[in-house]
């Protein structure tokens, strides 16, 4: 324990230090000070609070859609022109048929950490032997992956040659909302743990 870490913890998820509600008070931790004091021992002051809000912080977990991804790889010659036009393909028939609400094409190994228009052309003038085209939706329909999935799928066997390794995630999302409750809708009870 040290002066770091505390102040670290401190600030976790505090989105406004001066005016942080807890279910006492409405604390302020804009003057706090630490100190070294002695070994796994900080001393903190300067935390001020005002009187408790007539409401209580609670977060709230919603069902808030799906995310999903597939995966598929190139290999060989001309392996960057047939997963562009891979990347072109998918686009093209993710926006004509299934719009879903957000969604990402990328080639690892090309412009899935820094953006990269894809009519540059491979960096360095050589030819990569593999890259892997990165599909990822969100959407509020399960099913919209499936038939987008399914296209991507569908090149391993009828569009761009050379190409395998398919893979698929989908995983439903759970949002968190935080929201402001009356004290008097919030029941409260004391239990006595007895070992």
């Amino acid at each position: 324990m040290n002066v770091q870490t505390c102040s670290e913890q401190l600030i976790y998820e505090i989105r406004a230090p001066a005016c942080y509600y807890t279910p006492d008070c409405v604390a302020d931790f804009s003057n706090v000070s630490s100190e070294q004091a002695g070994k796994d021992r900080v001393r903190v002051s300067g935390a001020a609070g005002r009187p408790r809000t007539d409401t209580l912080e609670a977060s709230v977990g919603y069902k808030d859609g799906y995310i999903g991804s597939c995966g598929l790889s190139f290999g060989g010659p001309k392996c960057f022109e047939r997963t562009v036009l891979a990347v072109q393909m998918v686009e093209k028939i993710s926006e004509t048929y299934y719009h879903p609400a957000e969604h990402r094409v990328d080639i690892i190994g090309y412009n899935s950490l820094y953006p990269r228009d894809l009519s540059e052309g491979f960096p360095g003038g050589t030819e990569p032997l593999e890259l892997r085209l990165r599909v990822a939706e969100r959407d509020a329909d399960k099913e919209t992956f499936t038939m987008i999935f399914n296209e991507v799928d569908a090149f391993t066997i009828d569009r761009p040659a050379n190409c395998g390794g398919m893979e698929r995630h989908i995983t439903e999302l759970v949002a968190v909302l935080s929201v402001l409750v009356p004290h008097e809708d919030i029941e409260t009870s004391y239990v006595e743990e007895v070992l």
